[in-house]
């Protein structure tokens, strides 16, 4: 498909056009283009956190860079209902500000739970043990890595500032393949990917803007 036609592809999605699974086409609808009546109060927790950056945080385009990752990520938690999120290292401080705003119990993750083999020991270390959750991810990690997490049955927001980094991708879709669920839905944007397992359903890949 030329660049053009992806491009293409990518808008019709974004807006939900040719989505065909409805678990998608929610999630499209309600975290990637909410309609202006949506709103959260917890985007005053973000507004906050913005404030409190340090200078060398605060580079021109860089704190509305991190206001949309915050509220991307609130409204996700908010699609996705987890029982509780473990933020990764690396994870901004202001996205953690919008995730605890909505009122969703953050883990603290010191890298323990992408290194160990016994994922589900480290859930069951911290009391993460009952219900899906969501992991928030802004640095690249490697295949057994991502092997480790999906093996928990959680839900994956990965944010990339390396829009075209296709090894990424493709380490997912091999981790996910690999994993016991193999279904569910797997959103790829410029500048974020997000996997939602449900074992129930085939696998549905959209790629967005």
């Amino acid at each position: 498909m030329s660049g053009l036609g992806m491009l293409y592809r990518r808008w019709r999605h974004t807006r939900g056009f040719g989505v065909h699974s409805p678990l998608a086409y929610q999630c499209v609808r309600r975290v990637l283009i909410p309609g202006r009546g949506y709103s959260w109060y917890a985007y005053e927790d973000i507004e906050i956190a913005l404030e409190t950056l340090p200078a060398t945080a605060q580079l021109p385009g860089e704190e509305n860079r991190l206001r949309q990752k915050g509220r991307f990520a609130l409204r996700l938690a908010d699609f996705c209902r987890p029982s509780f999120v473990v933020a990764h290292p690396g994870v901004s401080s202001v996205v953690l500000a919008g995730i605890r705003g909505g009122g969703y119990r953050i883990a603290a993750d010191n890298g323990e739970a992408e290194k160990r083999s016994d994922t589900e020991k480290w859930h069951e270390d911290r009391g993460l043990t009952e219900g899906r959750g969501l992991h928030i991810i802004e640095n690249k990690i490697g295949d057994e890595a991502w092997g480790n997490i999906l093996r928990n049955g959680s839900d994956i927001l990965y944010f990339s500032d390396n829009s075209r980094n296709i090894a990424i991708v493709s380490q997912l879709i091999k981790a996910f393949m690999s994993s016991c669920c193999r279904g569910g839905v797997m959103i790829e944007g410029r500048k974020m990917l997000i996997l939602m397992q449900r074992s129930e359903m085939a696998l549905h890949e959209y790629k967005v803007l």
